[in-house]
Formats: C-alpha cells, structure tokens, sequence
C-alpha cells in the first residue's frame, strides 16, 4: 500500500493522456495494444520507472547528473520543435499523402442522353439568369454554354456527387488529404485586404481580381467559413475567365470563421455601412445559418433586448429563445431589403443539408478507411430544420432577393452522399 502511494502521482500523470492517444487514435474499435487495460499497464510501467530509476538519479551526487538530464531536455525540445514544424518527415501518414498524385480537374461525362438536352445554336453566351422571372427562385442545376455559330450547342449539366456513379473507393488518405485542404486552401489565389482599404480592414478579408470595379463590376461576399468555402470555385471562374480572355468582377471578402453576417456580430453594422458606401452590383451572403440560430430555451422566455447568436455548432443554446432567434432573422431582413432597395442585387444561400456524416474523421479507424458514413436523407433534414429553412425562405422573398440552395448540387433526388 505504501508503494502505491508512492507511485501514485506517476501513475495520476500518466494514465490520462495515454487513454486520450488511444481514444483520438482508435475512436472506435481497437487493437489489443490500444485497450484501456493495456494503456493502464504502461502508465504503471512508467510509474514504476519514476520510482526505480529517476529518484534514483535525482539522488546521486554525480556531477555529471544535471548537465546530463540538461542535455537531455534540450536534445527533446529540438526535436519537439522539428516534429511541429516538419511533420511530413516524422509522421507515416503524411509520408504516404505526399505519395498521392493531385487528382485532375475532369469534366464529368454522362453514359446516357437523360441529364443531356438539345439546344439550337448559338451565337451569343447563352447562360440562364438566376434572376428568371421570379427573383426568388433557386437557380437551376445547368448550365448553356456559349460555342461559335458553326458548333452544336448542349445544356451540360453541373457535377452532382449523389448522382454520379462512385468508380473508385474512397481511401484513407484521401479522406485525411481532403481534410488537410480545409482553411489552406481557401486562401489560396487572393490577396489580403490592408488597414488601408476602402472595404475595411479584417485580418482574413481577401479581394480577387483587385481593381477592376469600375469595368468589371463589384461582387462583395458577407459570411463565415462557408463563403470562404466558395472561394476556390470563384477563382477557377476567374483563371478560365482570364484564359478565354473575358472580363471578370471584382470579389471582396468579408468571411471567417464564426464571423456571422446577423446582427450578434459586432462587424456587421460596419460592412453593412462599407456596402452602403461602395455600391456593389452584387451582394452574396453564405454561413452556416443553423450554427447561429438553433433556440434551445424555452418558447415562453421573452425576447432578450439584444439577441444573441449561438456559437459551438453541437453544444446547446440555452440563452437564446425562439423569439431571439426570430428576430435576429427579421433584423437580417431589414438589412437585407436596404441594400435592394439601393438597387443592388443579393444573393442568399439558404442552410443546405449538412450532418456529421460529411466529417472524414469519423469514417477513418486508426491508420486505414472503416466506412464512409451517410447519405443523408434531405427531406428528412429539411422537416428537422423546417422552422428555419421556411423562415429563411420567408425572409429572402421579403427582401426581394434571390435564394440560392446548395443542396441542388449536392444531393439527388433525396439523397445526399457524403464523398
């Protein structure tokens, strides 16, 4: 019992950050070597070894001890510091991801004539307007493309991963390199606004094809890190724009992450007056709405004089009420119609279906694939989410902008996959 207690301290230190290795490394089932039990036995091993070998060191009076383990300490710093800085040279996995080839931006090609429609020719730029008729209409799911007086035209369908047929399974590091692009990426190909722009400055605000809003047109984008999810499609339109020598708008934008565009959100009213200012021809608001507005007090609390949005997107929201969140919507709203009444055009990606089904994490199991979770049903997330999704609808058409959905282009149908 003695001895216990004295390697208890050890053995305190040590079970813990074993266990949470194992769990983050093996979340689900695991190997022998990674059970708890196994986990418990080398934190007593190395408990052991605090009480066999290292106050055993600390009390000899050999000279040589402090400088020893003083060395010893900077030897594993350095090689802490190299592991954080290069871990492509220490880690297996990031070993093999760099062994994996960049896949090739394909267009798709369809076996069959039903997603193919005949158009007559053409001899001017032929693209829908997702305007249409009705401004409050989702854009379609194709797209006419301009070709010369002498070539056929066809409608060709946009890429949809819940239609087409999977060809190839999915690998584990392809998941894990696909998780790796998320944040990085974004940035890529845009510049940085400055404390000096007339946009305003915002440490991850970017601008594409700076300076040419005079000619080209001003496209500003409002949101959070799902606009800057977007971005890698805006710049591919811009290099094949610049490729087919075609003009091509300036795109600001005002996103991060958490950054919501309601009125929670102390930038808000400073990028609402910033585009007030600068007239853009358009406007394109996207976050992750459900984030901001999942009520979970109950529905007879009063409504707070200054709502709050909720922040972490799967912990409760207890100090925002129905009525909060009801008029944090109203007051976007307002905003909203202020800038169309100005003539300028919006767009509003309304919450599409996500689930944590899309999260590569939980698909993996230790260092290989276990299974690629999902689909997930869209008529069943649309009638969870209904109180939401109909008042964003509401509020869009309220405001005389258009609702743009990205589930047209992710699910099929009713079914969304995941990959």
């Amino acid at each position: 019992m003695v001895f216990l207690g004295k390697i208890s301290y050890a053995l305190y230190l040590w079970h813990w950050p074993l266990l949470v290795f194992a769990n983050t490394r093996f979340p689900n089932t695991r190997p022998f070597y990674m059970q708890p039990f196994v986990m418990l036995l080398v934190a007593m091993a190395l408990s052991l070894n605090f009480t066999g070998f290292e106050n055993r060191v600390r009390r000899l009076r050999s000279k040589f001890v402090v400088p020893s383990l003083t060395l010893a300490m900077l030897v594993v710093i350095v090689l802490s510091y190299n592991v954080y800085s290069h871990p492509s040279s220490f880690s297996m996995t990031e070993l093999d991801l760099l062994q994996i080839e960049a896949p090739l931006d394909l267009a798709p090609s369809f076996p069959s004539s039903q997603h193919m429609n005949s158009t007559s020719t053409a001899t001017q730029p032929m693209i829908p307007s997702s305007s249409s008729s009705n401004p409050n209409l989702t854009s379609n799911t194709s797209t006419l493309v301009s070709v010369s007086p002498s070539v056929e035209s066809t409608p060709v369908e946009l890429p949809n991963p819940s239609r087409e047929a999977k060809v190839k399974a999915t690998m584990y590091f392809q998941a894990v390199n696909g998780g790796k692009d998320l944040g990085a990426i974004w940035e890529s190909g845009l510049e940085f606004l400055d404390s000096s722009s007339p946009y305003g400055y915002h440490y991850h605000a970017q601008v594409l094809n700076p300076g040419h809003e005079s000619t080209n047109g001003l496209v500003i984008v409002l949101g959070d890190s799902h606009a800057d999810m977007i971005k890698p499609r805006f710049l591919k339109l811009y290099q094949d724009a610049t490729a087919n020598n075609e003009s091509f708008p300036t795109m600001v934008f005002k996103t991060n992450f958490g950054r919501a565009p309601l009125s929670c959100e102390a930038d808000t009213p400073l990028d609402l007056d910033m585009v007030k200012r600068m007239k853009p021809q358009v406007v394109f608001y996207s976050f992750h709405w459900l984030q901001y507005l999942r009520p979970d007090a109950p529905a007879t609390d009063p409504l707070a004089d200054d709502p709050r949005c909720c922040h972490s997107l799967y912990e409760s929201c207890p100090y925002q009420s129905p009525r909060d969140a009801d008029e944090l919507l109203a007051r976007w709203t307002r905003d909203v119609k202020s800038l169309t009444a100005m003539g300028i055009k919006v767009y509003v990606a309304q919450q599409y279906v996500e689930d944590a089904k899309f999260y590569y994490v939980y698909w993996l199991e230790g260092d290989h694939m276990k299974k690629v979770l999902g689909p997930v049903i869209r008529s069943e997330f649309q009638k969870t989410n209904a109180h939401l999704i109909d008042g964003i609808s509401s509020a869009v058409a309220e405001a005389n902008a258009t609702l743009l959905d990205y589930s047209d282009n992710l699910c099929w149908q009713d079914k969304c996959e995941t990959v």
